[in-house]
């Protein structure tokens, strides 16, 4: 009687741990971004590869010639340095980049690069990123 208890007991904690492994989850992006997209062009301020969401920061000109900061969010470093053998080194400060995404819908010059989105160096024309 014990041993079917405790192959039991066995069976119920296996299926608990196997149920509560790693999951992907993510959240969602509805309601904060436009759906429109949204291109800039400017020079890379920083380029920080850090996790959950690494960052593109480019000084643009708004339309008025006035100097602004964009703020560019991408995948997280390990998918980028994979997929695309990016690394710290990739956009250097003076970088001449087109910046293509969806701005936050509260005014605010920062952009998701996911749907839609693209990232072109300015002086080659290559096409550096294009999200999914």
């Amino acid at each position: 009687m014990r041993h079917r208890v405790l192959g039991v007991s066995l069976a119920a904690i296996a299926a608990i741990l196997l149920a509560t492994g790693p999951t992907w989850a993510h959240h969602g992006d509805a309601g904060r971004y436009n759906d429109e997209v949204t291109t800039v062009v400017g020079v890379v301020a920083q380029w920080r590869l850090i996790n959950p969401h690494s960052v593109l920061i480019l000084d643009a000109e708004d339309a008025d010639g006035k100097l602004v900061r964009w703020r560019g969010e991408l995948g997280n470093p390990t998918n980028l340095r994979t997929r695309y053998g990016w690394n710290e080194e990739t956009f250097k400060p003076g970088d001449r980049i087109s910046m293509t995404g969806r701005a936050l819908k509260n005014g605010s010059r920062a952009m998701t690069l996911s749907e839609g989105a693209s990232l072109v160096d300015v002086d080659s024309g290559e096409e550096l990123y294009r999200g999914r």
